[in-house]
């Protein structure tokens, strides 16, 4: 059985704590994004808690289980939103990112979160409090247009995926990347 959610509007991302499933949309006419959430069981749709902000440019969304939380970037606030899901413990934080567009966010084993700048191309490492960790320059592994990258397994490895256009076709192209990290801030 095949069941459509969010039928005809742009998804940005989804993710799933618990037993609830959120997908990150747009609103038909709406200049802003959304966060809609969804039982994960009956995929019947639920109210959103109250603290969920509206974003003007999302661009991707990522879970912590263990934090309970999402994190939701916004190239035109050029920050990632950390949110709460837990009723009761509203949390909104906005993570700075330096006047750089977020493209790709996840979240890695050890909780940290994975921020893909595509208008730098770098990687940025983050903890649960939005601190600073370390950054891939993606450009020195000859690799632009990054759009998402996410940690394999826990050697700490990362892959990504970038895009390329030939001939008026966009192609997406999957990498491994594997320079290390440094500490420069980006």
């Amino acid at each position: 059985m095949l069941t459509t959610l969010a039928n005809g509007k742009t998804v940005w991302g989804i993710a799933a704590v618990d037993s609830r499933l959120y997908v990150l949309r747009d609103r038909y006419g709406a200049r802003y994004s959304y966060v809609d959430v969804y039982d994960a069981d009956s995929l019947q749709r639920v109210a959103a808690p109250r603290h969920f902000p509206r974003f003007r440019g999302a661009t991707d969304l990522a879970a912590s289980a263990r934090r309970s939380c999402l994190y939701v970037g916004d190239e035109v606030e050029r920050a990632v939103f950390k949110v709460g899901v837990v009723d009761g413990r509203p949390i909104v934080r906005e993570w700075s990112l330096l006047d750089h567009k977020p493209w790709g966010v996840s979240v890695t084993y050890r909780d940290n979160v994975l921020v893909t700048l595509y208008d730098v191309n770098v990687v940025v490492e983050m903890r649960p409090d939005g601190e600073f960790v370390r950054q891939i320059n993606l450009e020195t592994a000859g690799i632009v247009r990054a759009q998402q990258t996410l940690q394999a397994g826990r050697s700490g490895r990362t892959a990504g995926c970038s895009t390329a256009t030939r001939r008026s076709v966009r192609l997406s192209v999957c990498l491994s990347v594997y320079p290390q990290f440094n500490n420069r801030a980006f």
